[in-house]
C-alpha cells in the first residue's frame, strides 16, 4: 500500500499537481521515517514548487537514509544544484566533488559542477568543463570535425600563443598627454567644497526636485507629471496581508521594486497573481516595458518563466551572490502580433 502511495505521488507531481504530492508525501514519511525514496520524491517536490529552502534538509534526509541508485545520484544532483540556486556556492561544488568521485561516468554531474564553478568566478574551469563535454559528446557533424582542437584548447583559453609579454599580461598602453588631462581635471576639482551629509528632508528634497526639474525640460510634455507610486496587496481570509508588489509608473515604463509572498502561500500561484496584476496596471498607462531586479538567492528562474528577458548581471553583489536586471516589453491592444 506504501508503495502504491508512493507510486501515486509521483503520478501527481507528473501530472503537474505537485501540492497534491507533496500532502501524499508528507503524510508517508511521517508514517515511514526511514524511506528514503520517500524523503527523495519530497524534496523533489519542494523544488517544483520552488520551495528551495524546504528542499534541502529532506535531500539530506534522504541521503541519510541509505538512497542508492539512480535515485541516490539523483538525488545529489538536485541537493547539489537546489544549493547553488541558493547562492551556497562553496557547499554545492563540494558535493559536486564527492558526486563526480562516486560517479566519474555521469557527465550531468560535470556539467552541474561548472555551473557552479561559474559562480564562483571560476570560469576558465568551467568552460573546459563544458568544452570538454561538449567536444566529447556532440553529435553536431561540425563540431566532431573539430572535436580534438576543442578539447585541446578547453583548458587553455587564457593561454595566448606567439603574443608578446605585454599583450598576455594585458599591459595597457596610455596614450600621449593623458596623465597632464589626469592633472589638470583634479587641480579644477581641488576648490570646490567638499560634500557633506544634508542636514535634513528638506535638503535631500531639494535636490530630488532639482533633478525632476532638468529630466522635465529635456522631455516631452506628455511625459511630464508622469510618476506614480502602485502599491498592491493579497490578504487571506483573515484580512492578513500575505503578499504584495511595490511598484512605480514612470514616463512610459513600469518599474516592479518589490515583490514578496508568505512562505506559506509560495509555490500556489501567489507570486504569479501579483506580478500579473501589475503587468495590468502597467498596460493600463500605456507602458512599453516592465523593468525589475533580483537576486540570485530570490526567484531569477520565476521572472523568466514570466517572459522576463535578463538584461545584466552583477557578479559578487553581494559576495558569492548575483545581481539580476530583467525586462519584459509589454503587448498592447492593436499591436502586430505577426
Amino acid at each position: 500500500m506504501k508503495q502504491t502511495n508512493l507510486q501515486r505521488a509521483i503520478a501527481l507531481r507528473e501530472r503537474g499537481e505537485p501540492e497534491a504530492a507533496k500532502r501524499v508525501l508528507e503524510q508517508l514519511v511521517e508514517e515511514e521515517p526511514g524511506n528514503a525514496e520517500a524523503w527523495y520524491q519530497l524534496a523533489w517536490v519542494h523544488d517544483v514548487m520552488e520551495l528551495e529552502r524546504e528542499a534541502v534538509p529532506h535531500y539530506e534526509r534522504a541521503l541519510r537514509c541509505g538512497l542508492a541508485g539512480d535515485d541516490r545520484a539523483g538525488a545529489l544532483l538536485g541537493l547539489g544544484s537546489t544549493l547553488r540556486t541558493l547562492g551556497r556556492y562553496e557547499q554545492s561544488l563540494d558535493l559536486f566533488d564527492e558526486a563526480v568521485r562516486e560517479y566519474p561516468g555521469r557527465r550531468e554531474f560535470q556539467t552541474f559542477r561548472a555551473m557552479t564553478l561559474h559562480n564562483l568566478n571560476r570560469h576558465a574551469e568551467a568552460m573546459a568543463i563544458l568544452l570538454s563535454q561538449l567536444a566529447e559528446t556532440s553529435g553536431d557533424s561540425g563540431i566532431a570535425a573539430y572535436g580534438k582542437a576543442i578539447g585541446f584548447y578547453a583548458d587553455k583559453l587564457d593561454r595566448a600563443r606567439g603574443a608578446s609579454p605585454e599583450e598576455a599580461a594585458g599591459t595597457l598602453t596610455v596614450r600621449p598627454g593623458v596623465q597632464e588631462e589626469l592633472r589638470v581635471a583634479e587641480k579644477r576639482t581641488m576648490n570646490l567644497p567638499k560634500p557633506e551629509a544634508a542636514a535634513s528632508a528638506d535638503e535631500s528634497g531639494c535636490v530630488r526636485d532639482r533633478l525632476i526639474a532638468y529630466n522635465a525640460s529635456r522631455l516631452p510634455e506628455a511625459y511630464r507629471g508622469r510618476y506614480e507610486e502602485i502599491n498592491l496587496v493579497q490578504r487571506d481570509a483573515d484580512g492578513r496581508i500575505i503578499g504584495g508588489v511595490l511598484s512605480v509608473y514612470c514616463w512610459n515604463w513600469f518599474e516592479v521594486d518589490i515583490l514578496w509572498v508568505d512562505d506559506a502561500y509560495r509555490g500556489r500561484g501567489a507570486g504569479s497573481a501579483l506580478l500579473e496584476a501589475a503587468e495590468r496596471e502597467a498596460r493600463m498607462r500605456g507602458c512599453a516595458f516592465v523593468k525589475l531586479n533580483t537576486f540570485s538567492f530570490q526567484a531569477p528562474a520565476f521572472y523568466a518563466r514570466h517572459g522576463y528577458a535578463e538584461l545584466a548581471v552583477i557578479e559578487d553583489a553581494p559576495a558569492g551572490h548575483r545581481h539580476y536586471y530583467f525586462i519584459k516589453k509589454l503587448q498592447h491592444e492593436g499591436d502586430n502580433r505577426s
